[in-house]
């Protein structure tokens, strides 16, 4: 039977159970983290003053109550069901946010009611029970929103080729950041390194990467939005004279902080590389050939630095631009990303983000588990609703990003907890059936969220966005190619069978005109059974296919798939579609007694005791369906990418997380692989790289030569320190003993004598110990072993602001508290959190803290 769009959502939600939970509904860890970074100040009457929100519960009021007054502008105030469906409305948003089905991106969440919360007036409006508002009062919560009511956390902008443009880019940036928006631009339009200016005076361009450092001090001074430090992206041309020292330019420590970089990589290039052929370097003043390299120098450049240290990514960006709904019109056409890069964006407009957490639609069926397809598909559907709504209620950092979002109307509608849900329902991530049930998802959501935007203009009654005649002319234009002039006619509807549409979709196939993941979307809608019976789905499929020729649809852009590092951990599941990276942590946080600080340990939540008694005792997990980043392949990790990456329209934030051991050509491998599978960018990070010292010439060091002969002992007696220290599987001793001033010898242990970790442990002293008699320099040991990553975290007890990642992270650590290194200012290789002092780890192209929440690029 088929569903009607407002049957998808629930009409009889019990407030007074939901208010009123019998337990509570987060854990200590996502409880903190509310806290921390979402709670804001509100007036309560009874207190007579103003106070910190203090619930999950009043937090999601706020929410829902600001996103569901934005419906006001499409309701008739005199029809007595407005005030019904506005009830209703709110109502889902609040429930699917508290059952954890659903929540939107950071910015919505800090930003939803700021600077109305604190007026006695309207926190009154904001917070009381959707069953005392009136339509009125929803009124004056949408008239009553203040410029800091940004919800939004992806901004494009362009950089023109003048001072003038240039500097008012700075400026625009600047506006986005300090109301809390990522923002990305291409600097590739600026004229190269050493041309001529404009204006005759004779002075030379000093070229894109200057002014980038630019961007890069206003990130350094602008906070955004109270709550976040500036996040930028940095995108560069591959045919720029200056390319070379774009891919070089985040190689010196501290340099470009605020950025992350990416190189916008042609099908020329690729093709080039290919033949082995040159490249041309384009002036930006006259398009004329700058030099020439070859193809290969420029794509091993680019994969050595990503190798070095994970910049730059790449992002395809004619890939990006064939999957452009909007191609048609240069107006539109994609430059840039966000910071993440789940958003490729035309300039000057912008994109709110939200994510459906799958592990909450995983259920229990003839007392298997099993996932709710169904409830998945409507959640879909309403989510779509609420990020469509986002675009109203929001206020804009400038009146251009405004008027040109509301043009086109993108919302990015993504997933969280993929690999909380792979545990749950048994499989292990990057499995056979992990990667079936990824492909069943992407095509419940595809097919879903096309319908929605289609249905919203069909049978919500609302109008399709401003340039979607863009998409009425694109299937015009794939019309015209084919031939068949009955194409898309009412006859042609009326008389089409499922056989029609598949050939239809062999056709679209082999043509460049409709985007592939709109045809994929198509043919998911035909293939998916949660939208009904075989029937049903063709008559779908008709209206969705109507729609397009008619360029009647709602929204530009439909799905992203964004890092959700903050809003995973505040709904307890993993992030995005990453697979998890660490099994515990540890937190400062305040004793209960108010006295001090103390260290706590948190688990992740599906870690049973059992479990977490065997990572203790044997640092790893029997279960195959317990791994980590680290555990998963290379293959399996593009995988997952590739698979997505079929049905998401925007963008996909993505890190593929390799061995330290890995090589330059593993990282080419990485990218021609998410080449050939259909992604529009992919962000590598070898693990332990970002430790590593950039290459620098160096004078030759005096001292003992390397050598293939071992030196021995100098005798019975040697000078030595010892250092002690607690570890999750016991107290762990490192001893350095010395010849004369130089390290000598190292041996360590941890835990019971005779057991495996311990013996892995002295195994690794002893080829330490061989390497420094052999020659070798204890700090490139200490260099080559910090930041390697394990499934715990932990501090020592003489430095609880630097936190042990693994067995080999703590030798290092231990290693160095020993020789006593100083570390100069600004030093500091690993990835730490500057907040909190704990490892930071690469998710989807962006460092986040386990422990804090916090992370540079959200």
């Amino acid at each position: 039977m088929k569903k009607e769009f407002n049957q998808r959502f629930d009409h009889e939600i019990d407030l007074d159970v939901l208010e009123h939970p019998a337990e509570p509904r987060l854990s200590e860890n996502a409880t903190w983290l509310l806290a921390q970074r979402y709670f804001i100040h509100r007036y309560d009457e009874e207190e007579g003053g103003v106070r910190q929100e203090r619930s999950f519960e009043e937090f999601a009021r706020r929410v829902a109550r600001i996103i569901a007054s934005a419906e006001t502008l499409y309701l008739d105030k005199n029809d007595a069901k407005s005030l019904l469906w506005l009830q209703t409305l709110e109502k889902n948003i609040f429930n699917d946010i508290l059952n954890r089905r659903f929540l939107f991106n950071s910015p919505c969440l800090f930003g939803a009611g700021a600077g109305m919360t604190t007026d006695p007036k309207l926190s009154t409006l904001v917070y009381k029970s959707p069953d005392h508002m009136t339509f009125e009062e929803y009124e004056t919560l949408l008239a009553s929103k203040t410029k800091n009511q940004q919800l939004f956390a992806c901004f494009v902008i362009d950089i023109p080729d003048s001072i003038e443009g240039i500097f008012d880019s700075v400026k625009d940036a600047s506006i986005i950041s300090k109301f809390g928006g990522g923002v990305g631009g291409n600097f590739g339009w600026l004229r190269e390194k050493g041309a001529g200016i404009n204006g005759g005076t004779g002075g030379q361009a000093s070229g894109p990467i200057s002014f980038m450092e630019t961007w890069n001090t206003m990130g350094s001074v602008v906070v955004q939005g109270g709550k976040r430090r500036a996040a930028l992206m940095g995108m560069l041309f591959d045919n720029h004279p200056d390319i070379m020292d774009f891919i070089d330019a985040k190689t010196e420590e501290n340099k470009l902080s605020y950025f992350n970089i990416s190189v916008c990589v042609s099908d020329a290039l690729l093709k080039a590389v290919e033949e082995e052929g040159d490249f041309p370097l384009i002036s930006r003043i006259d398009g004329s050939v700058a030099k020439t390299v070859k193809a290969k120098d420029l794509w091993n450049k680019l994969s050595e630095s990503a190798w070095k240290r994970g910049d730059p990514g790449v992002f395809f960006i004619d890939r990006a631009n064939a999957d452009n709904l909007l191609k048609l019109d240069p107006e539109w056409r994609i430059e840039s990303t966000n910071p993440c890069g789940e958003q490729p964006l035309p300039n000057y407009t912008s994109c709110n983000l939200g994510s459906i957490n799958v592990e909450a639609f995983v259920t229990s069926k003839g007392g298997l588990p099993a996932f709710d397809t169904d409830g998945f598909v409507d959640q879909v559907y309403r989510s779509i609703y609420y990020l469509d709504l986002v675009i109203d209620a929001c206020s804009y950092p400038l009146p251009r990003i405004e008027e040109r979002t509301k043009r086109i109307r993108p919302v990015g509608l993504g997933v969280m907890g993929l690999a909380d849900a792979a545990i749950l329902l048994g499989m292990r991530y990057g499995g056979e059936r992990f990667d079936e049930y990824c492909t069943s998802l992407g095509e419940s959501m595809a097919a879903a969220a096309l319908c929605a935007t289609e249905e919203i203009v069909s049978v919500i009654g609302k109008a399709p966005f401003d340039e979607s005649h863009l998409v009425k002319d694109l299937f015009h234009k794939f019309r015209d190619e084919t031939g068949q002039k009955e194409l898309f006619t009412a006859e042609w509807l009326k008389s089409t069978t499922i056989e029609d549409i598949i050939s239809l979709i062999a056709l679209m196939r082999g043509s460049e005109t409709v985007p592939y993941t709109l045809i994929n979307a198509i043919e998911s809608i035909v293939n998916n059974e949660g939208l009904g019976s075989e029937e049903e789905r063709l008559a779908k499929v008709k209206d969705v296919l109507k729609a397009l020729e008619s360029g009647q649809i709602r929204n530009s852009r439909r799905l992203s798939i964004a890092p959700t590092g903050s809003i995973s951990m505040l709904m307890d599941t993993s992030s995005g579609i990453e697979p998890n990276f660490a099994w515990t942590w540890t937190r400062r946080i305040i004793k209960k007694d108010g006295e001090g600080h103390e260290l706590r340990e948190f688990c992740h939540k599906l870690l049973s005791e059992e479990l977490h008694q065997e990572l203790k005792q044997t640092g790893c997990i029997s279960d195959p369906t317990y791994v980590t980043a680290y555990d998963i392949s290379t293959d399996e990790h593009v995988a997952v990418t590739g698979i997505f990456s079929r049905y998401i329209d925007s963008g996909i934030s993505k890190t593929v997380n390799l061995p330290y051991s890995a090589d330059v050509e593993d990282v080419q491998k990485v990218y021609e692989m998410c080449y050939k599978l259909g992604t529009k960018g992919i962000t590598i990070y070898r693990d332990g790289s970002r430790s590593a010292q950039p290459i620098e010439v160096k004078k030759k060091e005096e001292g003992v030569p390397h050598t293939s002969k071992v030196k021995q002992r100098p005798g019975l007696v040697v000078f030595g320190k010892t250092i002690k220290q607690k570890t999750p599987w016991g107290s762990m001793y490192v001893t350095l003993n010395f010849d004369g001033t130089e390290p000598f010898e190292v041996f360590a242990s941890i835990g019971k004598s005779g057991s495996e970790l311990n013996a892995m442990t002295e195994a690794l002293s002893r080829a330490i110990s061989i390497g420094l008699r052999s020659g070798g320099k204890l700090e490139d040991f200490i260099a080559t072993l910090k930041g390697l990553s394990g499934k715990e975290y932990w501090v020592f007890d003489y430095d609880d602001t630097h936190v042990a990642r693994s067995i080999p992270d703590a030798i290092a650590m231990l290693l160095e508290k020993l020789i006593e290194k100083e570390e100069k200012p600004g030093e500091k290789h690993d990835l730490r959190c500057p907040e909190c002092g704990s490892p930071m780890e690469m998710i989807s192209g962006c460092a986040y803290c386990f422990s804090c929440g916090h992370s540079p690029c959200k």
